[in-house]
């Protein structure tokens, strides 16, 4: 018995389009709508963003009644309050705040401690700064006992030139160190 040699058969592997429908015509409508909502939106919020509330003002009068007449004066109103005038506050110095004696709101005075920074740099530094003055104070001292003793030496050796005892080489030795 022989068998037939069968041929593959390709027709049977190609895809249907036609069955689905092309997936671009599905989403298209979709696309549509979530781009106009998007619009929608944004053009909203511009027009919300753009609009400011209208404040009404008004002038108190307090009410002139006659002789003998008492009446409580109330006033109801609602609203908001705007100062008339901001302050900006600063320190010379930057710093840790270690103490806050003032909140938002509260009133203060013209010289008010306000708040006090952390100090305990500024003092190591101030420390080291009058060490640094004592020991230039001392080293002061030391060059003026030098001083003059280098102008006794001077003197000495003019003195011992005239006497023709020292020479020219001692007398300008000592001339050096004195203008040292």
């Amino acid at each position: 018995m022989t068998i037939p040699e069968s041929k593959p058969n390709l027709d049977n592997l190609r895809i249907d389009r036609q069955a689905r429908g092309e997936p671009g015509r599905r989403r298209w409508p979709w696309l549509l709508v979530v781009l106009l909502a998007a619009g929608a939106l944004v053009v909203w919020w511009l027009l919300r963003a753009g609009s400011s509330m209208e404040v009404a003002t008004a002038t108190v009068r307090q009410e002139q009644l006659g002789p003998g007449h008492r009446s409580a004066s109330v006033l109801e109103a609602s609203g908001y309050v705007t100062a008339r005038r901001k302050a900006t506050v600063s320190a010379k110095r930057t710093g840790k705040i270690v103490e806050l004696r003032v909140e938002e709101g509260m009133r203060i005075k013209k010289g008010q401690l306000l708040a006090r920074l952390d100090d305990a740099l500024l003092r190591r530094q101030l420390a080291l700064a009058q060490a640094q003055l004592e020991a230039t104070r001392s080293t002061l001292a030391e060059v003026k006992v030098r001083r003059e003793e280098a102008e006794r030496n001077l003197g000495r050796t003019r003195n011992l030139l005239a006497a023709e005892v020292a020479t020219q080489a001692q007398l300008d030795a000592d001339q050096a160190s004195f203008d040292t």
